[in-house]
């Protein structure tokens, strides 16, 4: 063979990401520097030099501590790749409003080799200067400001919104509707400003910056708006229904500088909806505009009567043209045309408006439609109304209770619901561009897979096997879990790398449980990374789920040797102002320690709660609705847990594979109980890092206090009786201590920059607990949210609290004179249900009386039923079916009628009520217990020596405790080291072929086309889209100066390692073993059985016999079974070790 040479030389260390940057930053900031290699800390620090306005600074190096506490540091550290970066600060503050210049190098060295750095780096920054405004003005328009417009003022420090309070502004005059956003160092005035006003803005000296700076002087800014634009604004839909109380029906347009419009008013049929959308389209098509349908009962102009620059309404008056009380109308409003201006035709408002008293509501599935006709005013429900689908449908009439269900009419885009000379037009969508029906569908059966493998990850030349289930899932309300059957005779599958290439492909046959299974060996050369298997059913079934994918990795890997667990040293219960101490241990897979190994905790505390043992009715802590998913768009976000900062902490194990930990437990911000989890990570000599973890609860006190009420609704002024216990931490009674209890009313306002709750009209009780439950009464004057807190304190003077929400009906409505719909609160009265349970749900309606409507569904309708509302609440009674499994869905929906309010939000007296609305559902879970084995699976051997033999045993019962024979099993014994590189988990099957069932129900309402407009309501809704782009500016800005993230570390090159040991040989027959030849282990697979297709025997039981590979590690048992039936599954875990009596590493 030739001689080859090749030379390569390693690159100088080069600067990645430097912090901070930019204005205004902190004195003592920690300077943070990435390099592209590895470096020495205090080596590079040498080399490194800052000045503040050309002084120079002396630095450190950061400590633990110092970067643990500055959270972007800490951030940029964590996206940094290992030991490339540094940390430093200076060692005394540095001045106000002075510029930073930071030089790294030249002569930086590398920890990877000789060279240095030839040329310096350089970055700088500035710090705070006092707090003072920049700049004021308008945020739209620059100097020219038309009225609407946001204000803003500009500081040059980011203001403290959690200091700001509301008198720190005022305006003069004063803007209707106003509104205060501070966002980063601007804080941003809108409202309804008025044109050609000039307005005076006072700042307060007390303003503050984040650094605690304030403004230190007051001062007043001037504004100028400006004159306005001339503007016509109508409808924000082509689709209008007018208020059914109103004796004069008009629609309400709105402008500013307009002296009149030009309008056209056109009275047409319901069937002329379809004309009219056509009509829309060819308008925006052509400049020779068409003519709409209908007759034209109008063609003129509007006089409009009015100030300059002030936001007008115009309603365009429709009485004369009705037909008796009811009518249906094209109204084309648009600027007056003249000789010098051109058609605005861009401006032109174009609604079609109905007058009718007939309220209309839809409900469809995949088949079925059900329509509500009910009272637009109150709601009350029309019987006899005729139904008609489009044009040419037939007509169904609405029953009793003003329903009527009847198969969907295909192409139907709009229903028409006749009573007497009164129609009312409902659409399927206002959309004209498209001509959206409701439409039937076939609601098929769908194939579902349940497909693992025996590891997930694979190296190059590896055996991959591959086992599944097919079960047919029932598309429709009463579809089942079930076997596909004959109908399916095969899988066909392609095998594909991370780059997409086939490495195969093949076809097997499925059994008569739908198993299948397989094995393929990746190729050596094969590309790394996430690969996949295309599976492709053979079968005639028609069903959805003809198609899966599975996904598994091939890396290059080495094999971990070793695990790591944590435990609570010390015995509970851990109190606040306490100590515990917290261990962890590592040990080899195949046995022995693992000692003075390097360990890092990190501990962090989340406030939770506890309750004491039997009393089970009583809310001890603070109280979640179970029912609400972690984030609610009826409270507005993300259900946030305060929680300490975490505390890193680190040391090497023991001999024995040990390291203790002693934590020192605080006083909490608030007296709840806080979870405290102290996460371990053990790095052995040849740098493999893996980590477990522990938790601990703390209590705040030694003494519990329960709360219960037995409503969770009460009307407007019935009292709230609170029941109050007391008791130790194993449930115990605690006599003869006082309980203070407040109940507060919680209001939204305006503060630290945000909208918050906030509690009003607090009451104050005291009662002394006893043996059995005590009681508080609380009045009930106002509607509204009422948050009920307890508050105790135990003999060592730690205090303890309780809290939960309970709601009073006929709270007072916020300013609306448009008609939305609003929530409405559905509570269960259990998390989960089961066959035969009757579920009792409360509704609890936002407005009352009010009628109701309760749909039930499951992939479709299974039933609809009326029922009424008269104080406010109602509990409905849902009975649960073996066949709802495992879901069932609940949709409420009311309607009624409100109080109308002022811009104010006062309710106006004499004045009739507005229409309302309100919807809600719920998912009631059915979890399929009935259908779940229970699995005992047991090796004959805990530990045996590699290469031995072991047989598993399985006992297979259903939830009576019966055995299951004839069931299919299978079970795959893995290497637990290869399986905790990726955190491999068997999926429950349970899981996967009883998934949540949806309703399949859509909804349209004909309340939503309701429009009630005022000028204040459209004003603050042009400034709120205002405040939006602002928002989502700054938050641009944010977001694109923070320091990308850095390259994520580079995989370890693999290593081979040879495992070599001795075992004594059987030497029966000789009195002594002379020599005894060294057994190697050569056979190191990380699966030793794979047996996809093993069944029980008639009394559920089976055995399947295990030989183990060479390695010294544990084993993972795993089987998964189905049962004959083909609609019952189970899966459960063990696992066997293997080791020698002697290891030596």
């Amino acid at each position: 063979a030739e001689t080859v040479e090749f030379t390569f030389s390693t690159p100088a260390p080069q600067v990645v990401n430097t912090y901070p940057s930019g204005e205004s930053q902190p004195l003592e900031p920690l300077f943070f520097v990435a390099f592209d290699q590895r470096i020495d800390p205090q080596a590079v620090l040498k080399t490194i030099s800052a000045t503040a306005d050309g002084s120079p600074l002396t630095l450190k190096l950061a400590t633990a501590e110092e970067l643990a506490a500055d959270k972007t540091v800490s951030r940029l550290a964590e996206n940094a790749l290992e030991a490339r970066w540094l940390a430093f600060k200076a060692t005394e503050p540095l001045p106000k409003d002075a510029g930073i210049n930071v030089n790294i190098g030249p002569g930086t060295p590398s920890a990877e080799g000789p060279l240095v750095m030839q040329s310096g780096y350089n970055y700088s920054f500035r710090t705070y200067a006092p707090l003072q405004i920049t700049d004021h003005g308008c945020s739209w328009w620059g100097d020219s400001c038309p009225p609407l417009s946001p204000l803003f003022i500009q500081f040059n420090n980011t203001i403290d919104a959690a200091a700001y309070t509301a008198e720190m502004l005022r305006v003069d005059p004063e803007i209707p509707g106003v509104m205060v956003d501070i966002l980063g160092n601007t804080i941003q005035i809108r409202g309804a400003t008025q044109g050609s006003t000039t307005y005076t803005v006072f700042v307060s000296a007390e303003i503050q910056d984040i650094f605690d700076q304030t403004l230190g002087r007051d001062q007043n800014l001037t504004f100028k708006v400006g004159p306005a634009e001339p503007m016509l604004v109508g409808p924000d839909s082509i689709f209008v229904t007018l208020d059914p109380a109103t004796k004069d029906p008009a629609l309400s347009l709105y402008t500013i500088n307009y002296n009149k419009l030009d309008v056209q008013i056109y009275a047409v049929q319901p069937t002329d909806w379809p004309a009219f959308k056509d009509y829309l389209q060819k308008y925006q098509q052509s400049d020779q505009h068409p003519a709409p349908p209908g007759n034209k009962v109008f063609d003129g102009s509007w006089p409009i009567e009015a100030p300059q620059d002030t936001l007008t309404e115009v309603n365009i008056g429709l009485s004369k043209y009705l037909d008796g009380d009811f009518g249906h109308f094209i109204v084309i409003a648009k600027p007056p045309s003249s000789l010098f201006q051109n058609d605005r035709y861009w401006a032109t408002i174009q609604a079609w408006v109905q007058v009718t008293q007939i309220g209309l509501d839809t409900f469809v599935d995949h088949s079925e439609m059900v329509v509500w006709a009910n009272a637009l005013q109150d709601g009350a429900p029309l019987p006899g109304v005729s139904i008609t689908p489009g044009s040419s449908g037939s007509p169904v009439t609405t029953g009793e209770d003003g329903t009527v269900r009847f198969p969907i009419p295909s192409g139907n885009s709009y229903l028409i619901a006749t009573q007497g000379a009164d129609q009312a037009l409902l659409p399927r969508s206002t959309y004209y561009w498209g001509d959206d029906a409701w439409m039937k569908y076939k609601l098929n059966d769908t194939l579902s897979w349940y497909v693992f493998d025996d590891r997930q990850m694979y190296r190059p030349g590896e055996e991959v096997h591959l086992k599944g289930w097919l079960r047919l899932i029932g598309g429709r309300q009463d579809g089942d879990v079930g076997l596909p059957g004959g109908a399916l005779s095969g899988v066909n599958y392609t095998i594909y790398d991370p780059q997409g290439n086939n490495l195969g492909d093949g076809r097997v046959d499925v059994n008569a449980l739908g198993g299948f299974d397989f094995a393929f060996t990746l190729p050596e050369n094969v590309n790394l990374g996430y690969a996949y298997i295309e599976l492709r059913a053979e079968s005639s079934l028609g069903a959805d789920g003809q198609y899966y994918s599975h996904n598994f990795q091939i890396q290059e890997f080495r094999r971990p040797e070793f695990e790591v667990t944590a435990r609570n040293e010390t015995t509970g219960p851990y109190f606040a102002g306490g100590q515990a101490t917290v261990a962890v241990e590592a040990a080899y897979y195949a046995g022995g320690p693992l000692p003075n190994a390097d360990v890092s905790w990190m501990v962090s505390s989340t406030a939770t709660n506890y309750s004491p043992p039997n009393w089970p009715d009583f809310t001890f802590g603070i109280w979640q609705p179970w029912w609400w998913y972690s984030y609610d768009p009826y409270y507005g976000g993300d259900i946030y847990v305060p929680g300490g900062e975490p505390q890193t902490f680190s040391g090497k194990t023991d001999a024995t594979g040990n390291h203790y930990l002693d934590l020192d437990f605080g006083q909490p911000a608030e007296p709840r109980p806080l979870s405290v989890l102290a996460e371990a990570s053990v790095m052995d000599v040849n740098r493999q890092a893996w980590a477990g973890s522990t938790s601990l609860l703390v209590h705040p006190a030694d003494i519990y206090v329960g709360l219960y009420s037995d409503k969770y609704f009460v009307e407007k002024g019935t009292p709230l009786d609170i029941d109050l216990i007391l008791v130790d931490l194993d449930g115990n009674p605690v006599l003869d201590r006082p309980i203070q209890v407040t109940a507060a009313r919680l209001d939204w306002k305006f503060e630290g920059g945000s909208w918050a709750e906030v509690e009003s009209d607090p009451q104050e009780c005291t009662v002394g607990s006893q043996a059995e439950p005590v009681t508080c009464t609380f009045e009930t004057p106002i509607g509204g949210e009422y948050q009920i807190t307890a508050l105790v304190t135990d003999e060592m003077g730690r205090q303890n609290m309780s809290q939960f929400t309970r709601w009073v009906s006929g709270s007072e409505l916020p300013p609306a004179r448009k008609v939305e719909q609003e929530q409405a609160t559905l509570i269960p009265d259990q998390e989960t249900y089961q066959p035969g349970d009757v579920a009792k749900i409360l509704v609890q309606s936002p407005f009352s009386p009010a009628e109701g409507l309760l749909t039930v569904s499951r992939s479709g309708f299974i039933y609809t039923e009326r029922f009424q509302i008269t104080d406010g609440s109602a509990t409905l009674e849902i009975p649960i079916k073996e066949v709802y499994l495992p879901n069932l869905n609940v949709q409420v929906d009311l309607v009624g009628e409100s109080a109308r309010v002022d811009d104010q939000g006062n309710p106006l007296p004499d004045v009739a009520s507005r229409p309302a609305y309100a919807s809600g559902t719920l998912n009631l879970r059915i979890p399929p217990l009935t259908r779940t084995l229970d699995l005992q699976v047991s090796p004959r051997d805990a530990a045996l020596e590699p290469g031995g033999e072991t047989t598993v045993y399985v006992e297979l019962k259903d939830a009576a405790g019966n055995p299951v024979p004839d069931a299919e099993l299978a079970v795959v014994v893995v290497d637990e080291a290869i399986l905790a590189l990726t955190g491999y988990q068997l999926a429950d099957p349970i899981a996967v072929f009883y998934s949540d069932r949806p309703s399949y129900v859509e909804s349209t309402y004909g309340r939503a086309s309701i429009v009630l407009v005022d000028p204040q309501t459209l004003a603050d809704t042009v400034a709120q889209n205002s405040v939006a782009v602002e928002k989502e500016a700054v938050m641009q800005e944010s977001a694109d100066g923070m320091a990308p993230p850095m390259e994520a570390p580079a995989a370890a090159m693999p290593t081979q390692t040879m495992e070599m040991g001795a075992r004594a040989a059987d030497t029966a027959g000789e009195g002594v073993a002379a020599t005894t030849p060294i057994a190697v282990r050569m056979d190191f697979n990380p699966l030793a059985t794979f047996a996809p297709e093993v069944r029980t025997d008639a009394n559920g039981e089976a055995r399947v016999e295990v030989k183990l590979p060479d390695n010294l590690t544990r084993y993972r048992i795993m089987v998964v079974a189905v049962d004959s039936g083909g609609n019952r599954f189970g899966s459960a875990e063990s696992n066997v070790t293997a080791r020698l009596p002697l290891m030596v590493r």
